[in-house]
């Protein structure tokens, strides 16, 4: 097998552990999916379909309780108009270890998100998706 078909196997095998994934949890259907590889290590990313802060923090909590590592963040993009909340994890499947970024992003909404400068980048816990969640209007 040359390494371009090589390759191509591990790619679709990436995709294959994320699909498997949603299946045994019953996980939200995605907007859009992405697979990647940087420096050998394969990475699958998740676009969640709601377009709300409050929608996409329910969708973000759903997917938390599957996982069982979390690093949650919060960024603004740099004109300040709009945020975006991920989450990041892994999958273990037949491509072996996958990176995971499940996220979503919404217009910026001053009266949730105080703390964050245009461009700026910090992390959040899982209870405070929840509450964005919850007072946003979501269900979480």
């Amino acid at each position: 097998m040359n390494a371009t078909s090589a390759a191509s196997v591990t790619l679709v095998r990436a995709a294959e552990t994320l699909a498997a994934h949603v299946a045994d949890y019953q996980l939200p259907e995605m907007a859009l999916l992405g697979v990647l590889t940087e420096g050998g290590r394969w990475e699958v990313r998740a676009q969640v379909q709601p377009h709300t802060l409050a929608g996409i923090a329910a969708e973000l909590v759903i997917w938390a309780q599957t996982l069982s590592t979390l690093a949650i963040q919060v960024w603004r993009v740099p004109d300040g108009h709009r945020v975006q909340l991920s989450i990041a994890s892994s999958l273990t499947g037949p491509a072996g270890e996958v990176r995971l970024t499940v996220y979503g992003g919404c217009p910026h909404d001053p009266a949730l998100v105080v703390d964050l400068a245009p461009g700026g980048k910090r992390t959040a816990t899982l209870q405070q998706l929840r509450v964005w969640a919850v007072v946003g209007g979501g269900v979480a």
